[in-house]
């Protein structure tokens, strides 16, 4: 839902087994390099749009917060593709 931590690889983020991790960690966006071995999908983290880096790929525009300017969206990724799908707000 977050994240995982940079500078570990995904599965040894998942052997350590940490929730407060896959909940609220959120390093991976100002790190220069993910050892991940390959793209990991993620949100929590409110954006005017989508992220799309080779490792990571991040897709929470906000829809919560539909009240901010550029804010408001549901956004999905197709795989392999990463073709961004969204939606607006709808109550």
């Amino acid at each position: 839902h977050a994240g995982l931590k940079p500078e570990l690889t995904i599965e040894e983020n998942l052997d350590q087994k940490d929730e407060d991790v896959l909940l609220w960690e959120r390093g991976h966006l100002d790190a220069s390099e993910l050892a991940w071995g390959k793209p990991v999908v993620c949100g929590h983290t409110p954006r005017p749009d989508p992220i799309n880096r080779e490792k990571l790929i991040l897709i929470d525009t906000g829809c919560v917060y539909h009240m901010k300017p550029g804010m408001g969206r549901l956004t999905a990724v197709h795989l392999p593709e990463r073709e961004f799908i969204d939606v607006p707000y709808s109550d």
